[in-house]
């Protein structure tokens, strides 16, 4: 006696079987969401992961997006006047000659022109500490108007513009900081005066204060004294007259058909902009390295949490999936039902992780506001479209990666034999997991070692990920004799025989299960070595080898003044007092390596303890030492 089932057709929906696929496809996305609300438990941790690898993902991009946006904004504004810059051409240049200003202002169509006179100051505030910026720049500058500015300053807004060397103009953020009002007494620290009582006289504003901006303006001969040599600078500005008609490289071919001194070149502002936006740039790439490090951690434990959780989910869900290829799912509408499981995880966490990205971001921004007293803004925090694709693009492919091999087992696996229940273990392949294996690992360990020679923190990342892979490759064919340390479990009686029987049952699996607490247990006990040892040799150093007692620095880690040294030395109680700080030179064997060198004003050996081991220990102007 045989039965058939047939569905009941709809008249009006044409002839049977018309849209049998469509109907089938329907079917297996319900199966799919179904799935998921089965086993909501299990794919919790699957949705964690995802989040917490995703969320550093978009922090990344948020909080950098959002500082290069903050200090980008002071680069327009600050440089919005500059129509060309001449600057001195090469680091060997003394930078350009403050006799070529009158040259400049003769050029046709020049309005204005003014020479960089600006450097780094400390502002001290109404509770007579230094104002933090938060990263964001501490400048002194000269206050030029007229045909002698190209600076964005929007005029004064309270008070007046400085006469006397001993009065400043703040812009009305700093000035709000500081708590200082017009007519308040306060220091500044300049370069080369030192620290200098000063009176503030008025404040303006700048379209560009943002981020923590301290802008202290002086009268053109106190910086001009405190910033300049008194024959270079840095570089000159020029700004078009409004009604010359002058594009910006209109007016820099002007300047150069009129004649560069020697040493000198000269660019558009619009080149001058975008090379201090590479420069912030730059400097913000090891948070976003940073960032991504974090993020790379996640995502890779992660990945094999979420095969783990795929793995068990078809397995108990085998006789289902079997009875779906009986009544005449294909092996692809079935792997597709598990990776439509996967998608909607991986969719779901990584809209959470942009949630939680942003929120870290956030929180990151308000941390630094309240460490630093800056002000970045918070109410501008944004993410790009690129890095909310990236962010979606990470999760959505980190899962189905992951999600991949337990689909592909679900659809190769016989209808009979998963509906019996009789699931065959697999064998390890010698040739497909071994051999390949441990050329992985061969490969791995030789780039990493050859990433120490060559210093390149990207190979060893590399080579890392080749010594991860191989060790969950190798791991199923030693995993046995690692499981034979615990043979006294079976003296516990059934239960622990059970344990071990299911364990040496497939070893492929109970490493794949292992692998994820042992790549985070590797992980942590590595970071913490690495931080213990960079403890331990900082605190060598700190006990060891520096012999002074105290350090005396700028807040902005810039240069101090000469004459602190001077000063210092008459402290009662100071033996002795050497300066130092820190340059890049290069050598004629590696013309294309900086090397990072430390002179020192005074005698070497009273700040660190020296054993000499040839030479002698006095330093010339023309001689160093060399470790």
């Amino acid at each position: 006696m045989t039965a058939t089932l047939a569905a009941p057709q709809n008249p009006a929906s044409g002839p049977p079987g018309e849209d049998i696929h469509h109907r089938q496809r329907n079917a297996m996305r319900t199966v799919a969401v179904r799935g998921l609300r089965a086993h909501k438990g299990r794919f919790f941790l699957t949705l964690l992961s995802v989040v917490l690898g995703t969320a550093f993902v978009c922090g990344s991009y948020v909080f950098t997006d959002t500082m290069r946006s903050s200090f980008n904004s002071v680069v327009d504004g600050s440089l919005a006047n500059i129509d060309v810059q001449v600057i001195g051409d090469g680091d060997a240049s003394p930078g350009v000659p403050l006799s070529y200003v009158e040259q400049l202002r003769s050029v046709d169509g020049v309005y204005a022109v003014e020479p960089a006179t600006e450097g780094p100051v400390s502002l001290i505030g109404s509770d007579g500490k230094a104002i933090a910026s938060g990263g964001a720049p501490v400048s002194g500058f000269a206050w030029n108007e007229g045909r002698n500015s190209t600076s964005a300053t929007a005029g004064i807004v309270e008070g007046r513009a400085p006469r006397a060397e001993n009065e400043i103009v703040l812009n009305t953020s700093a000035a709000e900081k500081a708590e200082l009002q017009v007519g308040d007494d306060t220091k500044v620290l300049l370069p080369k005066a030192g620290l200098v009582p000063v009176t503030l006289v008025g404040t303006y504003d700048v379209d560009f204060s943002v981020g923590g901006f301290v802008g202290v303006a002086l009268t053109p001969e106190r910086a001009m004294a405190e910033f300049t040599d008194g024959t270079y600078v840095s570089s000159i500005g020029v700004r078009a007259a409004d009604d010359s008609g002058l594009t910006e490289s209109q007016l820099l071919e002007r300047v150069k058909a009129d004649g560069l001194p020697d040493g000198v070149t000269a660019q558009t502002g619009e080149q001058t902009r975008e090379e201090e936006k590479t420069q912030i740039a730059d400097a913000m790439n090891f948070v976003t390295t940073l960032f991504m490090v974090f993020a790379s951690i996640a995502l890779v434990v992660g990945s094999f949490i979420i095969a783990n959780t795929f793995s068990m989910v078809v397995a108990q869900r085998l006789r289902e999936l079997a009875l779906l290829r009986a009544l005449g799912a294909s092996r692809r509408q079935v792997s597709r039902s598990v990776l439509v499981e996967g998608v909607i995880v991986g969719l779901t966490g990584s809209l959470m992780g942009l949630a939680l990205g942003f929120g870290l971001a956030m929180g990151l921004l308000t941390l630094i506001n309240n460490m630093f007293g800056s002000s970045l803004p918070l109410d501008d925090v944004r993410i790009t479209p690129a890095g909310t694709l990236a962010t979606l693009g990470v999760g959505l492919v980190v899962t189905l990666v992951a999600a991949y091999g337990p689909a592909r087992r679900a659809a190769r696996t016989a209808p009979v034999e998963a509906m019996r229940g009789e699931f065959a273990t697999p064998r390890l392949s010698v040739w497909r997991r071994l051999v390949p294996g441990l050329a992985l690992l061969a490969a791995g360990i030789g780039l990493t070692a050859y990433s120490m020679n060559q210093e390149s923190l990207q190979l060893l990342g590399v080579g890392g990920l080749l010594v991860l892979f191989s060790v969950l490759m190798i791991s199923p064919f030693i995993a046995p004799t690692v499981m034979g340390v615990f043979r006294p479990l079976t003296r516990w009686g059934p239960v622990g025989r059970l344990a071990q029987g299911n364990a040496n049952r497939n070893p492929k699996r109970t490493t794949a299960t292992a692998f994820a607490i042992a790549l985070g247990l590797a992980l942590i006990t590595g970071f913490a070595l690495l931080g213990a040892s960079m403890r331990a040799t900082f605190n060598d150093v700190l006990e060891n080898g520096q012999k002074w007692d105290y350090t005396v620095r700028n807040s902005q880690n810039e240069p101090l003044a000469p004459n602190v040294v001077t000063t210092v030395e008459q402290i009662d109680g100071v033996e002795s007092v050497v300066g130092f700080g820190t340059v890049q030179l290069t050598t004629q064997e590696e013309p294309e390596k900086a090397q990072l060198a430390l002179p020192v004003n005074g005698r070497v050996s009273d700040s660190f303890a020296l054993e000499m081991v040839a030479g002698k220990e006095e330093v010339t102007a023309d001689t160093f030492l060399i470790t």
